[in-house]
């Protein structure tokens, strides 16, 4: 999916414009009491990973690429979670 990043826009705030059109996905992605993200999803900017840098507040460029991928639930492996 695309979505046009605006001058100075942080991750928050394209999170908040993908929640318009597909709320469930960002309301998996952020962890609802805190509003940071959840620990089930790995976020990457341009391949890296958002909690490295500055979480949520990142701040993001045009063509800039988000990547958000669960995490194996504790107790499966990989190899597990791909196969189901």
């Amino acid at each position: 999916m695309r979505l046009p990043i605006d001058n100075e826009e942080t991750l928050d705030s394209l999170l908040m414009k993908l929640g318009r059109r597909h709320p469930s996905v960002v309301e998996s992605v952020l962890d609802p009491t805190t509003g940071e993200l959840s620990d089930r999803y790995q976020v990457l900017l341009n391949n890296r990973p958002v909690r490295r840098i500055l979480g949520i507040h990142t701040k993001l460029k045009h063509k800039d690429e988000i990547t958000i991928l669960p995490l194996p639930e504790e107790g499966t492996t990989q190899e597990t979670t791909q196969a189901a």
